[in-house]
C-alpha cells in the first residue's frame, strides 16, 4: 500500500483523494525512521532533504517488492543505512 501511496503521491497512478493526502503515510514513515535516526524531531529540514529522503525511500520499498515477488534477494536497508548512498548486493537465484 506504501508503493501504491508513493506512485500516488508521484502522480503515476490516478486517484481520487488529494495529493497531500495520499502522501501523508509515506511521508510520516520517512519522518519516523528521521527520528530513529537522531535526525528530524526539532530540527529543521530543507525541503530539498526531505525530498531527497522520501525518493530514497521510494527505492527502498521498490526493492523490497522486487525481493518479494522474484528469486532476487538484496541486502536490505537497515536505520543505519537509509538514506544513505549505499552498496546494494543482489543474490539471483
Amino acid at each position: 500500500m506504501i508503493a501504491r501511496d508513493l506512485a500516488g503521491a508521484y502522480g503515476e497512478v490516478e486517484h481520487d483523494t488529494p495529493t497531500e493526502q495520499v502522501m501523508a503515510a509515506p511521508l510520516a514513515l520517512v519522518i519516523h525512521i528521521l527520528i530513529g535516526q537522531g535526525r528530524g524531531a526539532g530540527q529543521a529540514m530543507l525541503h530539498e532533504e526531505v525530498m531527497a529522503c522520501l525518493n530514497d525511500y521510494r527505492i527502498e520499498v521498490a526493492l523490497e517488492l522486487v525481493n518479494r515477488k522474484t528469486g532476487a534477494k538484496s541486502t536490505p536497508a537497515t536505520l543505519a543505512t537509509i538514506f544513505t548512498n549505499r552498496d546494494v548486493i543482489t543474490d539471483i537465484t
